[in-house]
């Protein structure tokens, strides 16, 4: 939890599993709704130019979607979905729940929903109604199928019932994984097969366990593909997975999670959530001057992202990342004022 760029259709789209939740509990206590952001939104930044290569099959774009993962959010942010102050973080959280380790992920269908959220769900809906119509008249264009599962994920996002989020994940499911046998080697596919994944596992409960090593391998794959990829979506996501996955029980490793969250700045410094994923985490772990180098990095970035990721495909994102920017320089301030 994102690429920013416009694709054949014309519309930009957002990418970002906040990369991605994964596992949620079954419940809704608000002890349970703390985010994490599977990033996210695939949609070109205005005023950048296509690149070539690597990064220019990085930048095919999404429409604008928060999240996040699973990395995602968090993988998924997020990538990249929380409600902190009443916004929506694209990223995922784990916690430990009956002994065992569970990916959580507030959902929109415990507690209000945010102005931005409420815009992005028509929008979710119109993006993908014509990714729908192109893939069923293109069933055998990859493109067209990578694109559809994109639309999955961001529709996923807008979803207000279990049932309805799990339906739509398996449509973005199986729209991945027919492109994946005739194309193995497509970033996107892989990609957004790992943050469809999310997405059903958040509808899951424990059994999304299983779902995580599922998420890690995709995600693994297009680091060897497309590392660029949705602003480094890829080592965004793995970053938030093994950061707040336990380390007993499941994938947790503070280095591995130091080290994909800091190849995602590396790779795509001009993306906020990059950042504010390192920041957190550095946080977490008790490096404060780390956290105070990154922020003002950050801060330094704000206003060319302001004018950069903009629109309607961007409004959630700014409406999770602004809150987080606000809560950090806070915390820092603070830890300022400390004898």
């Amino acid at each position: 939890m994102a690429l920013a760029t416009t694709n054949s259709g014309g519309w930009s789209q957002r990418a970002h599993l906040d990369t991605a939740t994964a596992l949620r509990c079954s419940g809704g206590h608000p002890a349970c709704r703390r985010a994490g952001h599977l990033a996210r939104r695939n949609s070109r930044p205005a005023g950048t130019q296509r690149s070539s290569g690597r990064q220019d099959a990085a930048l095919y774009g999404r429409q604008d979607a928060r999240r996040y993962m699973v990395a995602v959010s968090g993988c998924a942010r997020s990538q990249r979905l929380s409600r902190e102050d009443g916004t929506r973080r694209g990223i995922l959280t784990f916690c430990l729940w009956a002994g065992l380790g569970c990916l959580l992920q507030m959902n929109p269908v415990f507690g209000g929903t945010s102005m931005a959220e409420k815009d992005f769900a028509p929008y979710a809906r119109t993006a993908y109604q014509q990714a729908e119509k192109r893939y069923q008249t293109q069933p055998l264009d990859d493109e067209a199928a990578w694109q559809f599962a994109r639309a999955c994920f961001d529709l996923a996002d807008a979803a207000t019932t279990r049932a309805e989020r799990a339906s739509i994940a398996e449509r973005g499911i199986a729209a991945s994984r027919q492109v994946i046998i005739r194309a193995p080697n497509l970033a996107p596919a892989h990609y957004y097969l790992g943050m469809s994944l999310a997405q059903l596992a958040q509808t899951k409960g424990l059994g999304a366990l299983k779902l995580v090593t599922q998420m890690e391998h995709e995600f693994t794959l297009v680091l060897k593909l497309d590392e660029h990829f949705d602003f480094a979506g890829a080592d965004r996501n793995l970053g938030l997975l093994y950061r707040d996955a336990p380390a007993i029980g499941s994938i947790g490793s503070r280095s591995k999670a130091r080290q994909h969250l800091e190849r995602a700045v590396e790779l795509a410094p001009q993306y906020p959530e990059n950042y504010l994923n390192l920041i957190e985490a550095y946080l977490k772990w008790g490096n404060r001057a780390g956290a105070r180098g990154e922020l003002r990095a950050v801060e330094v970035l704000w206003p060319s992202a302001r004018t950069n990721f903009v629109g309607a495909a961007w409004a959630s994102s700014w409406a999770d990342w602004q809150p987080r920017l606000e809560k950090l320089q806070k915390e820092q301030q603070t830890s300022k004022e400390k004898p």
